[in-house]
Order: C-alpha cells, then structure tokens, then sequence
C-alpha cells in the first residue's frame, strides 16, 4: 500500500473524528492549550503527515530544535494502543507507565496556539473537555468520547504496519533521519528506534457493551474510508 493512499485515508479519518468532535459539548478554543504538553503520542504515519506540512528549511530547524528537546523528561509509552486492548481483552496486567503534564508544553506551540494544527495527530484532537481543564488539571470529557477515540487510534495504528508509535518528538527526530524516512516511505525494514515500538494489528475494538450501538455507525464511516483495503 503506497504512502500517498495511507495519507489520503488517513486524513479522511481527521475529518470523520473532527466532525463527531464538533457536535460535542466541548469548551475548548483558540488559546486554550492546558493539554498541550511534549507528551504527545502518535504513528509514524501521522509523523510523516506532519513533516509534509513543511519546507526544507523548516525541517531542518525543527530537526535541530527537536534533537536539543530529545533527552528532556517526556511521556515514552511502553506499549501502543493495540497493545493496551489485546492485554485489556486478555485480562492481562497493564504496565505502570509515568505522564506528568508538568514536564513541559508542546513543541509545536506557539503563544498558545497550535503551529500544525491542521495536520495535528489523533492524540491531540482526542482532548476536548466540557469545563476548563485549568482549573481541575484533567479534561472533563464524557466516556463515549474516550471510547470514541480509542477507536479511531486503533484504527490509525493497525493501518499504519509496519510502522512505529511512540512520542511527537521520538517519531519526528526518526522519520527525519533521510534513511529511514525512506525506509518507512517505502515500506523496507528500518533499524530499530531505542524509545519507539512496533504499530501492532489491531485484533479488537475497545468498546464497551453499553457504547456499541452508537459505536457502530461510527466504525461503518471509518470502513467506508478505504481502511478496509489494510484488513485484507
């Protein structure tokens, strides 16, 4: 499956989560930027999204402004979405994993405005929130939302094999190396990345039993995107 089609589809999914966000109560807004940290998660197809949206020049400033942030303290999962629900599903233990929202903002924003944002990844258009995160320190958000989500992450990762999850600035620094964007570009083997962990397919929905029937017409969109064609 060529690059271009996985960035049409995936861009398709942006739009169908976009779209069920909006028709949410959600008093997020321009400036609002609480949940804009440097723990940001996501694939390397949304990696790659993201490094189309800039110039040359631009690729080598953030390249060098993301190597100088590469050792400060961020989030670095220890598993990847689909990982979490096939141990969820096979009532394994979860691995304790640390996330502190103090560790540091986003690199990405400026005056507390997101710089990509029309390409940001699914991790940051899960956060909406229906009071303001500020002032409980946690987003407000109604659990059909969250399992909303998680399924449009899993759906991103399965597509996105055999690629690689972990940290915004992890996943940028490796698809910014010429060698292994194209490795990844053309789907070659690439070496393994120290903090970075293999997409894993997608076995099971994460979605609980009093959730699926408003789940459904939901995953139907997303099937009719073109997704389908990375279950075969």
């Amino acid at each position: 499956m060529n690059i271009e089609k996985k960035l049409r589809i995936l861009n398709q999914l942006y739009k169908i989560h976009d779209n069920i966000i909006k028709n949410q109560e959600n008093i997020c807004k321009k400036h609002c930027s609480t949940c804009c940290t440097c723990n940001v998660t996501m694939t390397t197809l949304e990696g790659f999204n993201i490094i189309n949206f800039f110039n040359e020049i631009n690729k080598k400033e953030i390249r060098f402004k993301l190597k100088s942030l590469s050792d400060f303290k961020k989030y670095r999962p220890k598993i990847t979405t689909n990982g979490f629900a096939d141990l969820c599903v096979s009532k394994k233990k979860v691995p304790d994993e640390e996330n502190n929202p103090k560790w540091g903002r986003c690199f990405f924003l400026q005056n507390n405005v997101c710089s990509i944002y029309p390409v940001r990844p699914i991790g940051c258009r899960s956060m909406i929130s229906k009071t303001i995160c500020s002032i409980n320190d946690y987003a407000d958000m109604d659990p059909f939302i969250i399992t909303v989500n998680y399924i449009f992450l899993q759906f991103v990762e399965h597509m996105d094999i055999p690629g690689q999850y972990g940290n915004l600035t992890d996943i940028l620094l490796f698809l910014l190396k010429t060698d292994q964007l194209l490795s990844y570009t053309n789907h070659s083997s690439f070496n393994p990345t120290k903090h970075l962990l293999y997409n894993r397919p997608m076995k099971m929905l994460l979605i609980p039993p009093n959730h699926k029937n408003r789940a459904t017409p939901i995953i139907r969109s997303i099937q009719n995107s073109g997704i389908e064609d990375f279950f075969v």
